[in-house]
């Protein structure tokens, strides 16, 4: 059998949820499908290293994100990405 190729459209967009416990933001969204397989999603803002987790969570300093635009995208093993949900962090 032919491996199937992913062109990454099948990748959803993001919906994010953004909620402030103390000092840190919290970032959580919804679980994002994809045929070949997800390897995570990937958090970035400006002037901030991007990370990818595999969960649907993370949490991140006030201080490092706030006034700046925090994308969550999902990405493929492929490395395709979906639509990011994004948030300006401010108060």
């Amino acid at each position: 059998m032919k491996p199937v190729a992913d062109d990454g459209d099948s990748l959803a967009n993001v919906q994010l949820d953004v909620g402030r416990a103390g000092s840190n933001v919290l970032f959580r969204w919804a679980a994002v499908a994809d045929p070949l397989g997800l390897r995570g999603y990937r958090i970035s803002a400006p002037g901030v290293k991007p990370l990818v987790v595999k969960g649907t969570s993370a949490a991140a300093s006030f201080a490092a994100v706030r006034g700046k635009k925090v994308a969550v995208v999902a990405v493929d093993k492929a490395g395709n990405t979906g639509v990011a949900g994004t948030v300006r962090v401010s108060r």
